[in-house]
This record gives structure tokens, C-alpha cells and sequence, in this order.
């Protein structure tokens, strides 16, 4: 759906992305923090290809007026429509499912999430914490403010990229993985998905550094699986090892991170109206730049 949601885009069929934005949200949470840079990707200038009449006054960074002349021309009917739609579609569902199911369906589906003490291991930096909190009551409050550094980058790549859609959604679904307070190897299926939308866009090489950011990541991973192997099947106290893992694993997933980032050719998607050539190579865009 998420997939979906970002091909209707592309080919500017806006109310039918705004639909599957909704769903996507309501089945699964974490897509909930693509609607930053959607509202940002929706520019009137460079996906509608409507040009601003004349720049405005200039005012002082500091003043009033110069926020309020950003927020106003942030406001756009675009955005407002995708809100309205995909919001509409996304509270209507869950006003079905709280009828079938009541409070249980409030507390399964997002009390969980903001609540939710997990001790069992897991790849996240954060599970030997909550494993050995799990029964004081100030756990819960220090949970909630481990989700405040994964919330605050995930918004700023949002933010940043949001022109950049397709690697703006990989890069902030990679970093709320990473810094995810629970986190499975389901969960890397999240990023893995949209890692061919943005592979042509690095200037990483495969051979040497993409091979070697390849075998940290299942490195990393082999060697946390082995301690929790240790300890699910031969019954081996490996707690401590098993963070001492997850937070080797973290370091590489900061390190993949940082260098996509560096690495990336950022480029809007959209300009003045046209699409770029998204999944061609860089001589392909400058071409059908050129020919534009």
C-alpha cells in the first residue's frame, strides 16, 4: 500500500494516493510518518507546476510576519485535500473497528505502542533496559522519552529530503527502525522494500564500500543471532551479551545510515509540474533534463 500510495503520486493520481495513505496508516502505524514529507513533497510550484505570482515582501528572520508568511504559503488546497482524504479514510476505519471491538481495539492498536514494555530480546538498542525495568514503574516514562531522539530525526529527514520523496521514505523508515525501541527482522522489510527506488541515486560503489556496509549489516546481525541462539536452545544466561550485540548492531545501522546519506544525490522529484526521470541513471536525467 505504501508502494501504492507513492506510484499514484507519480502519476498524479491524488485521490486515489490519498485513499491508500489512509489505509496503509490504518493497517500499519509507521507510515504515519510519511505525512511530513508528503504535505512537503506537495509543492503548488514543483508538483503542480504552478508558478508563485512575484516573490513577497522580505522580512527579518526573526519577525512575525516572515513565519507567518511560511506557514500561510505551506497551507496549500493540495494539502489540505490529501489531509482531508487520507484523514477521512483512516478515521472512518477506525470508527468501524472501535464499534466491533470497543476499547480493546484503542488499547491493542495504539495504547500498545505508547505503553508497551517488551523484555523479551530483540534487536534494539533499548530492550536490555526495559528488560531489567520491566517491573519498576518509572520504565514506562523512560520508555517514552527514548522515542523522543527517533521521532525528532525521523521528522527532520522528512523535513530535508521531502522533495527527495522516494529516498526521504527510505531514509526515515531506516532511522525509526534503527532507533525503534522493539525491533525484529520483520521489520527491515519496511526499508528493504523501497531500497530499489533509491539505489540510483547513491554514488556508493558496490565494490568495495556497498559490499562491505552489506556483509557489517548481516554480520551484525549473525553475531546477536548466535548469543540468542545460545540462549533460547542451550539455556545460557547471554542477556548482557546479547545487548553488547544489539548495540554493535546499532553502530552499523548509524554508520549505513550516515553514509546513504552523505552519499546521496539529492534531486526534487518533481519540477515546475514534471517528473524527473526517477529511475533511470544520472545521464538519463541530465538527457531528459536537457530535452525538457
Amino acid at each position: 500500500m505504501v508502494l501504492l500510495t507513492l506510484y499514484c503520486i507519480f502519476v498524479k493520481k491524488f485521490f486515489f494516493a490519498s485513499i491508500l495513505y489512509g489505509l496503509s496508516v490504518h493497517f500499519k502505524i509507521y507510515p504515519i510518518i510519511y505525512a511530513l514529507p508528503l504535505l512537503v513533497f506537495l509543492d503548488e510550484e514543483d508538483y503542480q507546476g504552478l508558478r508563485r505570482k512575484g516573490k513577497g515582501k522580505e522580512h527579518d528572520k526573526n519577525s512575525w510576519r516572515y513565519w507567518v508568511g511560511k506557514i500561510s504559503r505551506f497551507v496549500t488546497p493540495a494539502r489540505i485535500e490529501f489531509a482531508l482524504i487520507s484523514g477521512s479514510v483512516f478515521f472512518v476505519l477506525n470508527g468501524i473497528m472501535y464499534l466491533l471491538y470497543r476499547q480493546e481495539f484503542i488499547d491493542e492498536t495504539y495504547l500498545y505502542h505508547v505503553t508497551r514494555k517488551d523484555p523479551r530480546h530483540n534487536f534494539s538498542l533499548w530492550f536490555y533496559y526495559i528488560y531489567l525495568t520491566f517491573n519498576i514503574s518509572r520504565g514506562s516514562l523512560l520508555g517514552l522519552v527514548l522515542f523522543i531522539p527517533q521521532i525528532s530525526l525521523v521528522a527532520l529527514l522528512g523535513v530535508v529530503f521531502g522533495k527527495d520523496i522516494l529516498f526521504a521514505c527510505f531514509i526515515q523508515t531506516f532511522a525509526f527502525v534503527a532507533y525503534n525501541k522493539v525491533c525484529t527482522s520483520q521489520y527491515f522489510m519496511w526499508y528493504i522494500c523501497l531500497f530499489p527506488l533509491i539505489i540510483h541515486s547513491t554514488t556508493i560503489k558496490f565494490k568495495y564500500k556497498g559490499l562491505l556496509m552489506l556483509f557489517a549489516w548481516i554480520s551484525g546481525q549473525a553475531i546477536w543471532l548466535y548469543q540468542a541462539y545460545l540462549l533460547e536452545f542451550l539455556g545460557e544466561n547471554t542477556f548482557l551479551r546479547i545487548w553488547m550485540a544489539s548495540i554493535a548492531f546499532f553502530v552499523i545501522n548509524i554508520w549505513i545510515l550516515t553514509e546513504i546519506v552523505k552519499n546521496h544525490n539529492y534531486e526534487k522529484c518533481f519540477e515546475l509540474g514534471k517528473i524527473r526521470n526517477v529511475w533511470g541513471n544520472s545521464g538519463d536525467v541530465k538527457d531528459d533534463k536537457q530535452q525538457r
